[in-house]
């Protein structure tokens, strides 16, 4: 078991791994640690950075940890806002897919009878939330469309979304890309990083889903290109939440934000990441899928 780290000690510590002070002081760093984030949290950003022979980072100032910090911070915002786009389209385009080619109900229940866990999590999960309590009470377990969406976590949604692509017609995004976008959704809802690791391929990730490739094509983007960079899981997750917000949202004026993130305040700071090859490669990739877009 490590043993925790007082203030002084951390500082130490961090100078122990070849990260330099040289664009913030060690008293400023110490006070960073003690009022704005904990060491953990900004040690996972070195990720991003090589080591030497001996264990040490390679060109790593602790001022490239807290502008990576700080960044991922504006951008899970961005992404929260976008996300929370997208499961409001998406249960929209559920409600008036199903009121329009059957009474309400009837999808709804052929769904439970085929995954009955999906209204046992329904029950048991919403029996804290006062609003959704009240209304899954008084509909469980024969839930009408309207009610469904409202008391389904974006999961189940996305459980439904293949149901009835499979079921009926396909209707709705993959829910294959679906569940990236929940995964990208749930990470930002828990405070997780989303910057911390370009370096490493993610080995457990699949083949890129034909939709991506097809999007990112129609943006221009080769094939080689879309290889070199989707084999990163934020990458894949983000470049997932763009193909489903420009599908079911289509609103450019929703992506200004995320413009000016990428454009300007990436660009704040540029030269901390200059000699960094794998931020740089990711950062020109989702740059261009942006400004395509």
């Amino acid at each position: 078991m490590k043993s925790k780290l007082v203030s002084n000690q951390q500082i130490q510590h961090i100078k122990s791994k070849g990260i330099s002070f040289n664009y913030i002081s060690e008293e400023d760093a110490k006070k960073y640690l003690e009022q704005s984030t904990y060491l953990f949290k900004l040690l996972s950003y070195r990720k991003n950075y090589l080591k030497d022979a001996s264990g040490k980072y390679l060109d790593l100032d602790f001022q490239y940890l807290v502008e990576l910090s700080k960044l991922d911070r504006e951008l899970r915002y961005i992404c929260f806002d976008l996300c929370m786009d997208i499961e409001h389209f998406v249960k929209n385009k559920i409600v008036q897919t199903i009121v329009n080619t059957s009474d309400g109900y009837r999808p709804i229940s052929e769904y439970f009878l085929i995954n009955p866990r999906a209204l046992i999590r329904i029950n048991e999960q919403n029996t804290n939330t006062c609003f959704i309590h009240e209304i899954v009470n008084k509909y469980s377990p024969n839930f009408p469309v309207w009610v469904f969406v409202e008391v389904s976590s974006f999961g189940t949604i996305s459980s439904f979304c293949s149901w009835y692509n499979s079921n009926y017609s396909k209707t709705f995004v993959d829910n294959k890309i679906l569940n990236n976008v929940r995964d990208l959704r749930n990470a930002i809802a828990h405070n997780s990083c989303l910057l911390y690791n370009f370096v490493d391929r993610t080995p457990n990730l699949n083949t890129p889903v034909s939709e991506i490739n097809a999007f990112l094509a129609s943006l221009g983007i080769g094939k080689q290109t879309r290889k070199n960079n989707l084999h990163n899981m934020f990458v894949y997750d983000f470049v997932c939440l763009l193909y489903v917000h420009k599908k079911e949202v289509n609103d450019k004026s929703k992506l200004s934000r995320l413009n000016d993130f990428i454009n300007k305040r990436c660009l704040e700071n540029k030269d901390y990441f200059k000699n960094n090859f794998k931020i740089i490669k990711s950062y020109n990739f989702l740059k261009r899928v942006i400004d395509n877009i």
